[in-house]
């Protein structure tokens, strides 16, 4: 499906979303922000893709907010300002508890909300071209939506030298500070981002990743002894699965599970 904001295409079981803004750097708006949550969420229900890879037409990933949405911010009544806000946060929920996996595949400078859109996937493969900022601060906002999944992936020392400071660093310190999985130069992308998802559809089950994805989204608020009771009932209910069953009995015969031939 082709929109003024968003590009959509499916290749084998992969799902391809495109911001389609490349002429405002794909900012961010409410038209853009909603449909990025639609689409996630048909990609959840589509039995037919196993993962999902986000990323930007044109030469940059996402730079934030849009200009009018900042204009608007100064005008906006507070529910007003508290609608798109909860726009914004409905699609990091979507992207985080999403039962598949996301690729942020990352051509170009990611900024402020684009940074923070980045970080909410699961995987963020990027090219040695790219930025990493957290500007907020800058123009006297708060980095507040996308400070949960920035912390999960970076200490706090060096979240607060970013926040604090609204400094761009490049995608190769990114990756020193763990921010980001991957930097590679921009002509191998494609190569790296198409690796990255062959081997997820080949090699995983998608029962396993579902299972797993949900179990690190609710382990998080739960004590030591939680987790462990949690754990255990994951660990049994695996086991019944068609999934434990395909793949426990194909090793066992010493045969390789194809996971791209099964829905499971």
């Amino acid at each position: 499906m082709i929109s003024e904001n968003l590009i959509e295409d499916v290749e084998g079981r992969v799902a391809y979303l495109y911001l389609n803004r490349p002429k405002v750097g794909n900012a961010l708006n409410f038209n853009l922000v909603t449909e990025l949550t639609d689409a996630f969420t048909r990609a959840e229900e589509d039995s037919r893709i196993k993962l999902i890879v986000l990323t930007g037409s044109g030469n940059v990933f996402c730079a934030g907010a849009d200009l009018k949405v900042l204009n608007s911010i100064l005008e906006n009544s507070t529910m007003g300002n508290k609608d798109d806000s909860e726009a914004l946060m409905r699609l990091f929920l979507t992207i985080r508890n999403l039962k598949k996996p996301v690729i942020a595949k990352v051509n170009g400078h990611a900024i402020a909300g684009g940074a923070g859109l980045a970080c909410a996937c699961h995987f963020i493969v990027a090219s040695e071209e790219a930025k990493f900022g957290f500007t907020e601060a800058k123009i006297g906002f708060v980095p507040a939506q996308i400070m949960f999944f920035v912390k999960q992936r970076i200490s706090e020392t060096h979240l607060l030298d970013l926040f604090l400071t609204g400094k761009l660093i490049s995608a190769k310190e990114s990756k020193e500070i763990n921010l980001i999985n991957e930097c590679v130069p921009l002509e191998n992308l494609n190569t790296k981002v198409e690796e990255l998802a062959e081997l997820l559809v080949k090699n995983s089950s998608s029962t396993s990743m579902r299972l797993t994805l949900e179990m690190l989204n609710k382990i998080s608020g739960m004590s030591q002894e939680q987790a462990l009771q949690y754990a255990a009932l994951v660990n049994t209910l695996s086991r019944s699965t068609e999934a434990c069953k395909f793949g426990v009995g194909n090793f066992v015969a010493k045969k390789t599970s194809d996971w791209s031939m099964v829905n499971y």
